[in-house]
């Protein structure tokens, strides 16, 4: 009977470990608003896991996560980031894909007449965008400016934001007058007296946005969060934030 008592008091100590497990998941800024939804619809399916996310350029993440830095789960606004990780064996093998991130040409004062690359060159005031040094919003604007042939006339107008959320601060401080963002934050409160208009996604690579599981021995809960980043409901969210959902052909829409 001893014997017994011990047995069940042992599995309800890793019950209770397994439940107090917390969820380490780096995310891209651009998901700053959707995804405590997602959480939230997850949470509501498997119980009470606790989340903690820490948000960041996909670059900087990246770099973190490559010197040990305690995540368990990447969400990358950019695919190639996760997919270096899974080459260096320091993720899973499974990529998953959950959304592709959009580009848009953000104006302060609402005016209408600035709202795409080459109109801004010929609009007076400062441009806000992400570094694109390790920012793959930064990295797509820049591309989207080159193949506009408008990044040499730009280029000494531009602010470089060290990620995408702060570059929507910026903008939204009256720091500057335009700003070159994700779509998923124009809606937000602080940018609703903006006006916005989508950069061609033919003049840049696409914005896949891809995450992994990190390490050898993650929480089970992580492979359960990733797959449901996957399920409709989650896409159902991530389209009603801006994005587009998986499988979605590319093109203004």
């Amino acid at each position: 009977m001893r014997r017994i008592w011990v047995l069940l008091i042992g599995v309800t100590i890793s019950l209770c470990a397994a439940e107090a497990t917390t969820l380490n998941v780096a995310a891209a800024s651009d998901l700053r608003f959707v995804l405590p939804k997602i959480i939230a619809a997850w949470q509501a399916e498997v119980g009470p896991v606790s989340v903690r996310v820490a948000y960041g350029s996909s670059g900087r993440l990246y770099r973190q996560i490559q010197h040990g830095a305690p995540f368990d789960v990447f969400l990358s606004a950019d695919e190639t980031f996760p997919r270096r990780l899974q080459q260096q064996n320091i993720a899973g093998r499974t990529l998953y894909q959950y959304a592709r991130g959009r580009l848009v040409v953000y104006a302060r004062s609402g005016d209408s007449k600035c709202l795409s690359l080459t109109r801004l060159v010929a609009c007076e005031g400062r441009i806000v965008i992400a570094n694109p040094e390790h920012a793959p919003y930064g990295m797509r604007a820049r591309e989207a400016m080159l193949a506009l042939d408008v990044w040499a006339k730009l280029k000494p107008r531009l602010i470089f934001a060290e990620n995408i959320a702060q570059a929507a601060q910026y903008v939204a401080r009256g720091e500057v007058a335009y700003a070159v963002l994700a779509r998923s934050l124009v809606s937000s409160p602080m940018l609703s007296d903006g006006r916005w208009q989508a950069v061609p996604e033919n003049s840049h690579q696409p914005l896949q946005q891809a995450g992994v599981v990190i390490g050898d021995a993650p929480p089970s809960q992580a492979v359960s969060f990733m797959q449901f980043l996957q399920s409709r409901q989650a896409q159902t969210l991530f389209e009603k934030f801006g994005f587009q959902p998986i499988g979605a052909s590319s093109g203004e829409r």
